[in-house]
């Protein structure tokens, strides 16, 4: 028997058939999460419309809200709706950051307003205030919530200021933590001046209008004497309505606050007070905290704390909008300079009730 020589390439031909390349493992988990995500839409699709649609309230922006039970006799039909808001108030949506969309407040309180059990309401503010025209909104509905002669409390967090005061001002009852930071009664505008830098680089800016102040806050240009006069009777007219809106609100708590004694103190100069100094100053009514401000708004509607439950308000959003506001935080660029902080929600042209 011949001896086959195993050495040999030519007696083992497996030896030279090309061998399957390995894959990527990269690719492999790229694809596998792609997959994913696209199984994820498409089931969140299919339950969205053929799913069972939850028992939600109709609010003011026309979307979804439910009613959460948070504490208390569940059974009891008295209710107390807690409501939040916690960050800087703007109109709209901006991503799942601290930002408060003023409809989405208007509406819970909204909400709780069409609710006959809801027998008061206690906002927990922890905010820097915001846009004047979105702290506006909300300061109105809540005055209209109080016209059915049920009460608000106010309950300040870490921060009420500015806006965030604005909004509390007129409420029955306002409770601060002694350390919280409030006040800072004004409003405030800004601008960035650029053009000094354009001209180093030798760039112009140039602008066609059909009136003087059609550009108003260029900056590219200096601002003239006629727009700093226009912007000072805007700022005016805001800050006026915020000096009525603290002096109607609090004047039974202290008469010296009249809207000339505010203007002309260091209550209406824009800086920022302790809850203590506030106290004193008669912007609060009390110091004290979360307990305090349920047994204020138990006798203030005249309930037993043993047949009342607390609530609160869950926004119940739609698949686009959930995919929106992803898609808004995902590729939210970040400019900002280690070390150069800027306050960046801002945004120029538009009047704040802000402190920054």
């Amino acid at each position: 028997m011949d001896t086959i020589n195993m050495q040999n390439p030519a007696n083992n031909p497996n030896q030279f058939q090309p061998q399957p390349k390995p894959r990527k493992k990269m690719g492999c988990l790229v694809n596998g999460i792609i997959g994913v995500v696209v199984l994820f839409i498409i089931l969140v699709i299919i339950g969205s419309i053929f799913g069972e649609q939850p028992k939600d309230i109709d609010i003011y922006t026309g979307g979804k809200i439910e009613q959460i039970y948070v504490s208390g006799n569940h059974k009891s039909v008295n209710k107390i709706a807690l409501i939040k808001v916690n960050g800087v108030i703007f109109s709209g949506v901006n991503s799942w950051d601290e930002m408060v969309n003023a409809d989405s407040i208007a509406s819970q309180i909204y909400a709780a307003q069409s609710d006959p059990e809801v027998k008061a309401i206690i906002l927990e503010i922890n905010s820097p205030g915001g846009e004047v025209s979105a702290a506006d909104k909300i300061y109105n509905f809540i005055q209209n919530f109080r016209k059915t002669k049920r009460p608000v409390i106010a309950l300040f967090d870490s921060m009420a200021a500015s806006g965030g005061y604005y909004i509390a001002a007129q409420t029955d009852w306002i409770v601060s933590g002694r350390l919280s930071i409030t006040g800072s009664i004004g409003v405030i505008i800004d601008s960035i001046k650029y053009y000094d830098l354009l001209s180093k680089v030798g760039v112009q800016d140039e602008v066609y209008k059909t009136g003087e102040f059609k550009d108003l806050l260029n900056g590219g240009r200096p601002t003239t004497l006629g727009e700093k006069e226009l912007l000072k009777n805007m700022i005016g007219e805001s800050y006026n309505i915020f000096v009525d809106i603290v002096s109607k609100g609090r004047i039974s708590k202290n008469i010296k606050l009249t809207p000339e004694y505010i203007k002309t103190s260091e209550i209406g100069d824009g800086r920022v007070f302790s809850g203590q100094e506030a106290l004193q100053l008669g912007l609060v009514d009390q110091i004290g905290y979360y307990s305090d401000a349920l047994n204020k708004a138990l006798s203030l509607a005249k309930l037993h704390k043993d047949d009342v439950q607390i609530v609160m308000y869950e926004e119940k959003l739609s698949f686009s909008q959930i995919l929106g506001r992803l898609m808004m935080n995902n590729f939210k660029m970040n400019l900002e300079i280690p070390g150069i902080s800027r306050n960046s929600v801002t945004q120029p042209g538009n009047f704040y009730y802000l402190y920054r």
